[in-house]
């Protein structure tokens, strides 16, 4: 399991997740505050955990039944995507997403994040972790909130957020009408998720795959990690676009803010650390696999036919592959649209970036070591980061011994 419980009083239960002496300081966290229902029932709650319009000012869950026993968890595969931001995670989720076979959900930590935020709390990666414990659980016990922030999104992002809850949920009467749903309700997403048993979840919240070790260790869970990586100098051209974080002339980037450098040296240093842990610590080692979004731009079907194979899921679904070309064949507007030509986008930052733009990327933090790493090569002057018949990719990632770059995560 990755929660244990240290101790208990009165219903409220502290617990330890993370890897306790290894990689990184073990996570604490309590879920503060209980109450009492009529019929003597302990709650235990998360004051103003979102929903402040309702009657109901804090979240509470019932602390009976949390944990799940072997046979009360689905045997299905359980899967999740550990990826940053602007690195083709939502277009590899979808992968997933179209395989009506699979429960798949997409960035369940975004309402989590908003609601801490609300409250003037910073995200907590160890609740996430205990969050995503139960969601392969398919047990909402604590957790009931999520399904009602469900309810409150759009057909456009249920479909995007839960699409398995908006294929049993949504209608459209007649063409000229607009699309209906119903509610997601505690027991209408648990009896879906039961059902299929397959899980999959699509995350940019997690820095290290570490906390993830309990998932991974935990038998009945068994969880499958697939990291996706990418270029740094293409995924913070990508990022700066999409966040407004830099100044931009005639669509070249030229100027960084402090935050925009702070994001990439964490960015290089996580995929370092990750890409070690991963592939040198043995729980990991037959639960891990490394794709590079440049790999899966040059050719998806390759791309989803080692994923399904490395998560047991077997051949690629011919409505999944048939997805996967519409998607990559024709470009649709949209900073977040998941339909790009692929084998010309990847490399689409090399006419946005300024030479001396991308030797400032090559040369923050660990990124020099992460690109070798991952085999990204260094530009050698405006004429070869131009020339696109020049690849700066590797043809496959080198093997790399774990000495070669420094452990210590610069602040």
């Amino acid at each position: 399991m990755a929660r244990q419980i240290l101790a208990s009083r009165n219903g409220c239960r502290v617990f330890l997740v993370g890897v306790a002496g290894f990689l990184s300081a073990a996570l604490l966290f309590t879920l503060t505050g209980c109450a009492t229902g009529p019929d003597g029932t302990v709650y235990q709650c998360i004051p103003h955990l979102g929903f402040q319009n309702s009657r109901q000012s804090r979240l509470c869950t019932q602390t009976q039944d949390k944990h799940m026993t072997t046979e009360d968890t689905p045997s299905g595969e359980k899967i999740i995507i550990l990826a940053s931001m602007r690195t083709g995670s939502s277009f590899v989720g979808q992968m997933f997403g179209q395989n009506s076979d699979i429960f798949y959900l997409f960035e369940p930590g975004t309402f989590l994040q908003a609601a801490l935020r609300q409250r003037g709390d910073i995200f907590s990666q160890s609740l996430y972790i205990d969050m995503l414990d139960s969601l392969y659980r398919c047990n909402l016990t604590d957790y009931e909130y999520y399904s009602k922030w469900l309810s409150t999104q759009g057909p456009k992002s249920l479909l995007q957020q839960a699409p398995n809850m908006f294929k049993l949920l949504c209608s459209k009467p007649d063409i000229s009408s607009e699309v209906h749903c119903g509610s997601v309700t505690h027991d209408s997403f648990v009896r879906t998720c039961m059902d299929l048993k397959k899980v999959a979840i699509k995350s940019v919240r997690i820095s290290d795959i570490g906390s993830l070790l309990p998932l991974i260790k935990d038998k009945t869970v068994n969880l499958k990690v697939i990291h996706l990586v990418r270029d740094p100098r293409g995924m913070i051209a990508s990022r700066v676009v999409a966040m407004n974080d830099i100044k931009k002339t005639a669509d070249k980037v030229e100027t960084f803010t402090d935050d925009t450098k702070t994001a990439l040296i964490n960015y290089c240093w996580n995929n370092l650390h990750n890409t070690d842990v991963g592939t040198n610590m043995p729980k990991f080692r037959d639960n891990y696999l490394l794709l590079r979004y440049e790999d899966v731009s040059l050719d998806p079907h390759e791309a989803a036919r080692r994923i399904y194979n490395f998560t047991g899921l077997g051949a690629v679904p011919g409505n999944v592959s048939s997805w996967i070309q519409e998607h990559t064949s024709a470009h649709v507007a949209g900073t977040y649209s998941t339909s790009r030509v692929s084998s010309q986008v990847y490399q689409s930052w090399r006419s946005r970036l300024s030479f001396p733009t991308v030797k400032t990327i090559e040369e923050v933090g660990t990124c020099s070591k992460m690109m070798q790493r991952f085999g990204y090569l260094p530009a050698k002057d405006q004429d070869h980061l131009t020339n696109l018949n020049i690849s700066l990719l590797s043809d496959n990632v080198p093997d790399v011994k774990r000495d070669i770059y420094a452990f210590d995560k610069p602040y």
